[in-house]
């Protein structure tokens, strides 16, 4: 079997969603932006402020790779996995990818309502934050959608019934 990757902006239900579909699958599921931590064992918060967004990208294809390389699994990506050719290329190869979205507004209101997002997760610009998550979906939907081979709306979705939509999908899933 192959991996099963969940790409899209941060505050779509990514890990969330890799968490049940690895039940559903009976896989184990994977963060990568947690693998990143335990590998380099820095949060993303201090990669960024030590290196900025490029030497975090960095981290990000290194990890990827040996994650690739992991028994298959459900694997949640960052919301900027996808800006590398190489990166995209190695999801295509080892496994299947899912792109989650959601309203900006929606995104918003999850990021807002998780501490650990606010904590964790460095603003990428200087811009409001509803303009920022605007700004990135427009940068980054064209390789989400190049990588993806199956789209899931998850705006007024449960986790659970996102997760069942997509082992559907890949034939896994009750009708």
């Amino acid at each position: 079997m192959t991996h099963v990757y969940l790409c899209g902006l941060r505050g779509t239900g990514k890990t969330s969603v890799a968490e049940e579909l690895g039940c559903l699958l009976h896989r184990p599921s994977y963060d990568l932006d947690a693998e990143i931590q335990k590998i380099s064992q820095k949060s993303v918060a201090q990669i960024f402020s030590e290196g900025g967004e490029e030497a975090f990208r960095d981290i990000e294809s290194q990890v990827l790779a040996a994650v690739a390389e992991y028994p298959s699994g459900v694997i949640s990506l960052g919301g900027g996995a996808v800006l590398r050719l190489r990166n995209r290329e190695i999801i295509r190869r080892s496994g299947h990818c899912v792109y989650l979205h959601a309203l900006p507004a929606t995104i918003l209101d999850r990021l807002s309502s998780d501490p650990k997002s606010i904590s964790q997760r460095p603003r990428l610009t200087t811009l409001s934050p509803i303009d920022e998550i605007e700004f990135l979906l427009k940068e980054r939907q064209g390789f989400y959608r190049e990588v993806a081979e199956f789209e899931v709306t998850t705006d007024d979705c449960s986790v659970s019934v996102v997760a069942q939509r997509i082992a559907r999908w890949l034939g896994q899933g009750d009708d």
